[in-house]
């Protein structure tokens, strides 16, 4: 338990590091994830819920053709700032395979038997 609370709170430490400043915004099209900057191209990506704290969650977001940890833009999200998206973002991170339990996401431990 102790384990577990330290990690996460590392994460998020190392998210505030990490974390883009400049507005963007993450879209779901029904067939791809892109990221739409204030200025400048939409680019194609590949979308992993990283943390999800009820009314927190921390997405990361790497764009198309880079596999690249230093290529991520970690997006941090919460429940006030994004209103009444709030339920479709989730719902759209966990029906597309980005969610914490994907077969390609982050996994979890399995549980103890």
């Amino acid at each position: 338990m102790i384990a577990c609370l330290g990690t996460g709170l590392a994460a998020f430490v190392a998210a505030g590091r990490f974390m883009i400043q400049t507005p963007r915004q993450l879209v779901w099209d029904g067939a791809a994830w892109s990221m739409r900057p204030a200025q400048g191209k939409v680019r194609s990506g590949r979308v992993s819920l990283m943390l999800d704290l009820g009314g927190w969650m921390l997405v990361r977001f790497v764009p198309a053709n880079r596999a690249s940890f230093q290529a991520a833009l970690w997006l941090p999200f919460r429940r006030r700032d994004v209103g009444g998206a709030w339920r479709a973002l989730r719902v759209a991170l966990y029906a597309t395979g980005a969610g914490i339990d994907a077969p390609d996401g982050p996994q979890r431990p399995p549980a103890a038997a």
